[in-house]
């Protein structure tokens, strides 16, 4: 397939996630179910354009604003993703010819209809190119633009919105601050835990297309988990034979995984898309005798459960900054705003769910992002509400570029 119509892909795939709220890698994984035809170069061409692209979304737009006379936000939809992607072409793909960056976006513009403004994306494209494709050249000058400004600097280096920048830098100070952008400069290589006894954690190079297609996935000889969402599963201290629950479970891979540690699993969520999804994974490990999948609202306390359960496992909504090199697209959609919300949605669940536990029992606490209000104060706020629980331990682990990505996890043991 050409590069051409590659293009012509990248920009479908982008103006589903743009415009339309959709997540970039499942999005890409319909285009490659889609195409089959497209050969283990072009799915590497796709993925570069489409998950870089998405990572350096402020960086482009700043540069695009610097030359266009139409503001970025103006523009039309395909017109905008056409610049992006042509944009991040220019700054991060050398191999990429000048010339072919520059036809490919206006016979793109062109097939999308826009001939009036080919001539636009031509001059545009043109003139970037003139100033020289060296990305730090570029970013120094837009940061010269506004010196001083701390913040602006780190977030259009980095591509992570002010508000982030702030919140970082609040909680753990400028250093860190650094080291968590950094973090997300490149996602971690595929991790997965082998359905054996022993479990064994592996690594591999991420594959050019969907994990499905990797052998022994079928036949369910893995689970595809970052190694830090593994953790709350592994400090749970899970014996065989204890009784667990897993209160927000979809899609499933931290009740299997206590299934696969010896545990007698019961795993929960809220609707029946979020079933489906366990359970098409338990019968795709085998585990159809030491897993049960159970439609329920966390929210909603439920009688039968109280003091039943040696561990429980709360692993809740929360706002995924802690995900971002997986799921870039996170950065520029989740608000602060949303931060109070998602903590009081957790501070709800965990209420709800701290009596399930026996006695002697354990409350597994945790999210997937790295933000102090959702989750160190979340976890001191409840052991004031609920004094016949201590902590027994607690790790907040911050994203490591091409390691692991960012987590939280408190056990609290019940008296």
């Amino acid at each position: 397939m050409s590069e051409i119509n590659l293009r012509r892909l990248a920009l479908e795939v982008m103006t589903g996630v743009w415009e339309h709220g959709r997540y970039l890698s499942p999005t890409l994984d319909g285009i490659f179910d889609r195409y089959g035809d497209i050969d283990r170069r072009g799915r590497a061409f796709l993925t570069r354009l489409c998950f870089g692209t998405e990572e350096k979304l402020i960086f482009l737009d700043e540069v695009i604003g610097s030359y266009s006379s139409t503001p970025i936000k103006k523009m039309r939809p395909a017109m905008r993703g056409i610049m992006r992607l042509s944009v991040y072409q220019i700054f991060f793909m050398d191999s990429v010819p000048d010339h072919a960056i520059v036809s490919e976006a206006v016979s793109l513009a062109k097939k999308k209809g826009l001939f009036n403004l080919s001539g636009f994306v031509n001059g545009v494209l043109r003139s970037i190119l003139r100033d020289g494709r060296d990305h730090e050249a570029a970013l120094k000058r837009l940061i010269d633009k506004k010196s001083g400004d701390d913040d602006y600097e780190t977030s259009v280096r980095y591509s992570i919105p002010e508000w982030m920048i702030r919140l970082w830098r609040n909680d753990y100070g400028d250093s860190i601050c650094k080291e968590i952008c950094e973090g997300f400069m490149s996602p971690s290589p595929l991790t997965f835990w082998t359905n054996t006894d022993p479990v064994e954690i592996k690594k591999t190079d991420s594959p050019n297309g969907s994990v499905k297609e990797l052998e022994g996935f079928l036949e369910g000889g893995f689970y595809v988990m970052d190694e830090s969402s593994m953790q709350p599963v592994f400090m749970a201290g899970i014996k065989p034979g204890d009784v667990v629950l897993d209160v927000c479970a979809a899609p499933g891979g931290k009740s299997l995984l206590a299934a696969r540690l010896g545990g007698v699993v019961e795993s929960r969520d809220i609707s029946d898309d979020k079933i489906s999804l366990i359970e098409e994974n338990i019968k795709r490990l085998r585990m159809e005798d030491k897993v049960s999948a159970k439609k329920w609202d966390a929210t909603v306390d439920d009688p039968s459960c109280h003091k039943k359960y040696d561990v429980v496992i709360a692993d809740l909504p929360c706002s995924g900054l802690g995900i971002i090199a997986k799921k870039p697209e996170i950065r520029y959609r989740v608000k602060a705003e949303d931060i109070d919300a998602l903590r009081d949605i957790q501070r709800n669940i965990l209420d709800t769910v701290y009596d399930y536990v026996k006695p002697g029992g354990r409350l597994v606490f945790s999210t997937c992002t790295i933000n102090l209000r959702e989750n160190d104060q979340n976890a001191g706020d409840f052991l004031k509400r609920h004094t016949d629980y201590k902590m027994e331990e607690k790790k907040q682990i911050l994203p490591k570029a091409g390691e692991c990505d960012g987590f939280f996890v408190t056990v609290m043991k019940r008296d």
